[in-house]
């Protein structure tokens, strides 16, 4: 069915242009804030655990945050890895250790094992990593302290929680929630353990406060990174459909009963809507009794745009990993290499 499907694509778009890059923008007070209060809590801490979407390994974490973690024991969690394309998970791996952190590990906060998973994998890490660099140990101090940090919308206060949960079989920590910001300030050190004695402090996703690069921007809006309403649901749509085509993804056929794939965002819009039945009736007007049945309803692109992320977010358009072409570019440079 792709492949027929993909002959009736004439055209896909090499590009994708943005109207505005400005929307791409957002770096509100308590980003900065919560930067500078990271940086006074350091001498604090034992280790820095950060987060990061497995959807998206190499875009968008922040250097500042990159910088802070280097002068302290440090591991990388690429969380809702059920979503993620895993088939070149080896060479994300090698790729990233590479920039220095040694300790990676996917994870899936849903499945019904991740606390044996924190408790008999990565816990060990941290205890390694810190036993290694016991320099950092304030003498006489016998609590652990830890900071989770990362770009918004990531899981770092879900983390926290299932870290509170794996020791302690106590509630939640930190609030956590579907959209980006829920976590806006360091919040005071929540206990996850009695013996040994740790304290975690959750922080507010992080982002660079400039992004250069328009398809870097677009990957983090459709993480759920940054938030929706910014860049526009319907843009974050397009961007989709436009990634999908490009690389034959055409999985939002089946999903949307669609016959043939599409580049027009408006056109996937529309079809959407009525497999949703998203619409809205037009106001009666002169031309009202004359429309056909079908006239006299509009798509509610807002909010079927909505719907399609959320469906995105849901995994149903199979396994991505929307930074394939950061491997891609790893290949070349390989190659140029003369070492494949």
């Amino acid at each position: 069915m792709a492949r027929q499907a993909f002959q009736g694509l004439t055209r896909v778009r090499e590009k994708f242009i943005l109207p505005d890059k400005n929307l791409l923008r957002w770096f509100p007070g308590h980003m900065a804030k919560g930067l500078d209060q990271i940086q006074s809590t350091l001498k604090n801490l034992d280790a820095i655990i950060e987060v990061h979407d497995a959807r998206i390994p190499f875009a968008g974490r922040n250097p500042q945050i990159r910088n802070i973690t280097k002068i302290r024991p440090h591991i990388l969690l690429l969380t809702k890895s059920d979503l993620a394309d895993d088939k070149h998970r080896e060479r994300i791996v090698h790729k990233i250790k590479e920039e220095g952190i040694r300790n990676i590990f996917h994870m899936n906060c849903k499945h019904k094992y991740v606390t044996n998973y924190i408790k008999n994998t990565v816990f060990p890490s941290i205890w390694q990593e810190i036993e290694s660099s016991a320099s950092y140990r304030r003498e006489g101090d016998t609590d652990y302290h830890l900071m989770i940090v990362g770009v918004p919308n990531v899981g770092k206060s879900t983390i926290l929680n299932k870290l509170r949960e794996t020791f302690t079989n106590k509630g939640k920590g930190a609030l956590v929630g579907a959209k980006c910001g829920v976590t806006t300030s360091v919040m005071n050190k929540v206990r996850v353990s009695n013996n040994p004695s740790v304290f975690v402090y959750d922080t507010p996703g992080i982002l660079t406060p400039y992004i250069p690069d328009i398809e870097v921007g677009m990957r983090l809006a459709l993480c759920g990174c940054i938030p929706y309403h910014l860049v526009g649901e319907e843009q974050i749509v397009d961007y989709m459909l436009f990634w999908m085509n490009k690389r034959k993804h055409y999985a939002y056929m089946e999903t949307y009963n669609i016959s043939e794939p599409t580049d027009d965002v408006y056109q996937f819009l529309t079809h959407v809507a009525k497999e949703k039945k998203m619409v809205l009736k037009v106001k009666k007007s002169k031309f009202f009794q004359e429309a056909t049945e079908e006239e006299k309803f509009k798509p509610d692109f807002h909010a079927v745009a909505g719907s399609i992320l959320r469906d995105f977010q849901n995994g149903d358009f199979g396994k991505i990993l929307l930074d394939d072409e950061a491997l891609a570019m790893d290949s070349r440079q390989v190659r140029t290499n003369g070492e494949l």
